[in-house]
């Protein structure tokens, strides 16, 4: 007995030519249990793909913005590694105003890194529904 798939594995199950020339043998009650089982399938392999297709359209989106929000985070850390380095070699008189400057830089990279640990939970939170 051979493995391979028969022509009767694909394509109409319920007698091809002379069904659809209207001979008389009617498809059996199997036939239609399968053919409703085909079609239903056929239906709902198409809806997956839709919803694969708009993930791909999704993450292609959630792509750029992820990208934009990283180089924002980028951009504060340079900023605060900077300020960090000129507190370092400030003088003890100019502490005071190197500081606040850095406390900002800091809270902003603070915020900038929330912003991106938020946006990235309510990306994976998507996928869970």
């Amino acid at each position: 007995m051979s493995n391979q798939p028969s022509s009767s594995d694909f394509g109409s199950t319920t007698g091809g030519a002379l069904e659809e020339a209207g001979a008389a043998n009617p498809p059996s009650t199997t036939d239609l249990d399968r053919s409703s089982y085909e079609k239903s399938m056929e239906e709902r392999m198409a809806e997956f793909g839709a919803r694969i297709d708009e993930l791909n359209e999704k993450l292609d989106s959630m792509k750029e913005q992820a990208a934009v929000k990283y180089q924002d985070l980028k951009d504060k850390q340079r900023v605060a590694s900077c300020k960090f380095k000129e507190l370092k070699e400030t003088s003890a008189d100019a502490f005071g105003e190197f500081k606040t400057g850095m406390d900002h830089a800091f809270e902003e990279l603070s915020k900038a890194w929330e912003e991106m640990k938020t946006g990235c939970s309510n990306a994976a939170a998507k996928f869970e529904k």
